[in-house]
């Protein structure tokens, strides 16, 4: 499988099987083929979310003689498929990891050396020319900082890197691609490496297994659940809350800010249209219904809570998480679409995406990330006082500064916090246009996830700054994160509606 993989737990029945009768063989195995081991485990592995998952069988080990390891792991998968009932038809596989001794780069931002971007910015053009004539299954390139995991205290193992992404699986001339690289680095001052990784771009919403709905408040807030009506398989994060001013129209019109392709139409042939160009108020196309929670989430939550009451005493109907969704499915639209971007580019090829939902009886204030509320392995910024808390509220639209400390409440992964690079990305996408988009970059967890689409960014004053758009989920061993401007997509607004953006 191509690293990094998606880890879930395995389904009960074959995690049983496995702490019965297969866990048990892990050790006599090993010691008859001197390999020492210090954790074995059950895990389901898929490369990407829509995969069907393949039953790992994970052994750590700090052997470095790796001559048994093959043997070993056949030996204990044949103990493991032996185990498994005669209708089961999955797929299994066992590996041996010394962790130590694995690729485990991770990425963080560029510093602010006005020496080190300059150059890394005069050579973009000539790396990127290399990239495209060489390179058929190029994703993205990044320029970024890479050290080994765990070494992030020692700032000199962190190198500026040219990080070349293709999509997993293709074959690439990377020799030659490397040698020309190599060939325009030499003619800078700064010392600049290359890389090369499987990595691809996504919208931040592909099918991502559904979240588990606890702590449902009655009405939505930053980072809350949303989804279109009709649409059980998909889901993504309400923004945040704006005014639509319309001069001409002398009103302020309540909406819900987040991704247009969260929102997107599931009809295919208006969907198709609104890609193109947006949706507009007078054309009912593309003006779909929004709702909180997803249902994509809601159901997954009704299945889970009655499985739980099933095999354990107690009423259902006594359940706070049972009675909050129960009372939100009995209306849960927020409103309707009444503009978006559609899937365009501003001038300077960065990807639009954005949508207005008229929402007024939701409408509140926005709130920042709490101080509180950061929590391992997340960081507060190291140079700025962070101030906000549980009863702050955004006050203001400001410039996504790059370099800049933000944070961001999101459907999947809660609060989490990053840096803005230096450097934009460029992106190809799959159908085959290129722009260049901004990233956050965490170094200790993921700063976004699918599903986390349309989440509100702030900065280190409790500020409005941008939406999360898009992740690379292959992007090392942490996520990186694709954010839009808040002035980008104010600009598009002001072009799209005659109006503008501004908060309540």
């Amino acid at each position: 499988m191509i690293y990094p993989v998606i880890i879930r737990n395995s389904p009960p029945e074959l995690q049983h099987i496995f702490d019965t009768k297969v866990k048990p063989e892990i050790a006599r195995i090993l010691a008859e083929y001197n390999v020492p081991f210090s954790l074995s485990r059950l895990d389901d592995w898929r490369e990407n979310s829509r995969d069907s998952p393949r039953h790992t069988i994970l052994i750590e080990t700090n052997d470095e003689n790796t001559v048994n390891w093959q043997a070993a792991s056949r030996y204990v998968l044949s103990i493991f498929n032996q185990a498994l009932p005669p209708q089961f038809a999955g797929q299994t596989q066992v590996e041996i990891q010394n962790k130590h001794r694995m690729y485990s780069d991770v990425s963080r931002v560029l510093p602010n050396d006005p020496l080190l971007l300059h150059d890394m910015r005069s050579i973009r053009p000539d790396v990127s020319k290399i990239v495209h004539t060489r390179m058929v299954g190029m994703s993205s390139i990044a320029y970024h900082l890479r050290a080994p995991l765990g070494s992030t205290l020692d700032e000199t193992l962190w190198k500026p890197t040219i990080v070349v992404f293709c999509y997993p699986g293709t074959s690439c001339d990377f020799k030659t691609a490397e040698a020309e690289i190599l060939q325009v680095l030499e003619k800078v001052t700064s010392r600049i490496y290359v890389e090369f990784l499987p990595g691809q771009v996504h919208l931040s919403q592909p099918n991502e297994l559904p979240i588990y709905l606890s702590g449902l408040s009655e009405n939505p807030q930053n980072g809350s659940s949303i989804g279109v009506k009709g649409n059980s398989k998909e889901a993504g994060s309400l923004g945040g809350w704006l005014l639509l001013n319309m001069p001409q129209e002398k009103q302020a019109i309540p909406c819900v800010l987040t991704c247009y392709h969260d929102v997107r139409s599931t009809d295919n042939a208006t969907s198709i249209y609104t890609d193109m160009n947006g949706v507009v108020r007078g054309d009912p196309r593309g003006q779909v219904e929004v709702e909180y929670p997803a249902a994509y989430d809601s159901h997954h939550t009704m299945r889970r809570l009655e499985r739980i009451y099933k095999d354990s005493p107690g009423d259902i109907s006594n359940d706070q998480t049972y009675q909050a969704l129960l009372s939100r499915l009995q209306s849960p639209s927020i409103g309707n679409v009444i503009f978006a971007s559609g899937h365009r580019r501003t001038a300077k090829d960065t990807r639009l995406d954005w949508a207005l939902v008229s929402s007024p009886k939701t409408f509140t204030a926005n709130k920042p990330t709490p101080g509180d509320a950061i929590q391992p392995p997340f960081e507060l910024p190291y140079n700025e006082a962070y101030t906000q808390n549980a009863d702050s509220k955004v006050k203001q639209l400001a410039q996504l500064r790059l370099g800049g400390w933000v944070t961001k409440r999101g459907r999947s992964t809660g609060y989490t916090t990053g840096e803005v690079n230096h450097m934009h990305r460029e992106v190809q996408w799959p159908s085959g246009e290129t722009t260049f988009e901004i990233e956050i970059l965490s170094y200790t967890a993921n700063f976004a996830a699918p599903g986390d689409s349309g989440s509100f960014v702030t900065n280190v004053r409790g500020e409005l700054v941008g939406m999360v758009s898009a992740i690379d989920h292959r992007a090392g061993q942490f996520n990186v994160t694709f954010v839009t401007p808040i002035d980008v997509i104010q600009d598009d607004v002001k072009r799209m509606t005659g109006g503008f953006l501004s908060l309540g």
